[in-house]
């Protein structure tokens, strides 16, 4: 969702006790719901970084312009990803969507990785939710699509077919901003927003320091947005307990 602000308020949904029931008559009283909220606010947060290089080299290679524009724009995008999953809030950090997720709480003693999925997808249905996105580790992921039965045959897919990752009908996001040994899994349309208040953008500096002296560039890349968790329930969050 796009924003003009630096600050972001939203009403984050705390509890929903749905007594919606059909009337008893005309004139009956009709049922009443239990609906609790707060207001959360979250401040824009600016993710950036830059580069110095020569001008000689600039002008002398014209693709490495190109190439620091999409090199410095993928950073502040792999920036502002750990932050929306991994943010902790505190400083100038996003509170992110591990921050704010509801902890897995169902017993999977000793269950293998997709049995722990499937619970976590369990809980979320329970809170009448429906699974849209499953987040994980490159490694756990790579495990997990690894397995092999009795006759070593791989039980998701075959090395030579080019499968979505997916798991229990979910697909599933493998990223690095995730930890070893965590996931999460969320109705990720229902549970948050993400505020863009600026869109990655690059730049490029000459009057910067001692640039004119040195004949340096200053490339800078960055972006702001901010994420906004609405509706705890329906993020889960847990680890696989290995």
């Amino acid at each position: 969702v796009g924003t003009t602000s630096n600050r972001i308020e939203v009403t984050r949904e705390l509890a929903f006790t749905n007594n919606a029931a059909p009337q008893a008559g005309e004139g009956a009283e009709k049922a009443e719901t239990d609906l609790t909220f707060d207001l959360v606010e979250a401040s824009v947060v600016t993710v950036a970084h830059w580069q110095k290089v020569s001008r000689q080299v600039l002008d002398d290679a014209p693709a490495l312009t190109l190439f620091l524009d999409r090199r410095l724009r993928y950073g502040v995008q792999l920036a502002e990803e750990s932050q929306i999953v991994t943010g902790n809030g505190s400083g100038s950090n996003m509170s992110g969507l591990l921050e704010n997720a509801t902890s897995f709480n169902l017993d999977v003693t000793g269950a293998p990785k997709t049995d722990v999925i499937r619970r976590a997808i369990e809980q979320l249905e329970l809170a009448d939710w429906s699974a849209t996105a499953i987040l994980m580790n490159p490694g756990d992921w790579s495990e997990i699509v690894r397995l092999k039965d009795d006759e070593s045959r791989y039980l998701f897919t075959s090395p030579r077919a080019a499968t979505p990752p997916q798991l229990w009908g979910v697909p599933v996001v493998p990223t690095n901003s995730m930890p070893s040994g965590e996931f999460l899994v969320g109705d990720f349309t229902a549970a948050a927003i993400l505020w863009d208040r600026m869109s990655p953008a690059v730049e490029m500096f000459e009057q910067d320091e001692d640039n004119v002296q040195r004949n340096l560039v200053t490339v800078r890349a960055e972006m702001r947005s901010t994420v906004t968790v609405v509706r705890p329930s329906a993020l889960v969050k847990g680890s696989f307990g290995e």
